[in-house]
């Protein structure tokens, strides 16, 4: 049984393409963005992208295996097949893959060109300049998405595409994937 977790910039459509390879493949989808901002809502905080990145780096620096066995606890059955979003940091990938086995877990990690980016998040209603997208990506929830995770990733994937056309690529490796 396979899990696929998805890693990415802000703006680069891990929400999106990793709820359409879930439907598609009729598995079931958890994300740490859905789960901090679950949190959020209890501790009745606003939910800004800045305090929704401060509250999941409180949350990993607290107790980061907790933190995962809580948003793996999202899914509905725990030894199904699984689509994780919004892998953030290196240290969770290898938690993740822990907390997962046997099944095996592949890492996607969507990269997309600053410019598409940069369209995607000011067109969001939560930003609205420039200086936003700098704060974004200086915190440290971002930086081993932009530094280190492309590198571990099985798969990295051009997201600048329409969201049918990178899903299909997606599920063409992962059949390919799997048949080996």
């Amino acid at each position: 049984m396979l899990v696929v977790a998805f890693s990415g910039k802000v703006g680069s459509g891990k929400s999106s393409v990793s709820a359409a390879v879930a439907q598609k493949l009729g598995w079931a989808r958890v994300g740490f963005g859905d789960y901090v901002r679950k949190v959020a809502l209890t501790q009745h905080l606003e939910a800004t992208r800045q305090t929704l990145q401060d509250l999941g780096q409180h949350l990993l620096d607290t107790d980061a295996r907790a933190f995962c066995e809580a948003v793996l606890a999202q899914a509905p059955i725990s030894s199904s097949p699984l689509v994780i979003d919004g892998v953030r940091h290196e240290h969770v990938l290898q938690l993740l893959k822990e907390l997962v086995a046997p099944r095996k877990l592949v890492h996607l990690h969507l990269a997309l060109d600053d410019a598409t980016r940069e369209d995607r998040i000011l067109s969001r209603q939560d930003t609205n300049d420039e200086h936003d997208l700098v704060r974004i990506d200086a915190h440290p929830t971002e930086l081993q998405v932009i530094n280190s995770l492309p590198e571990q990733a099985d798969l990295v994937i051009d997201a600048s595409g329409k969201l049918d056309s990178v899903v299909e690529q997606i599920m063409l490796w992962l059949w390919d994937f799997d048949a080996h």
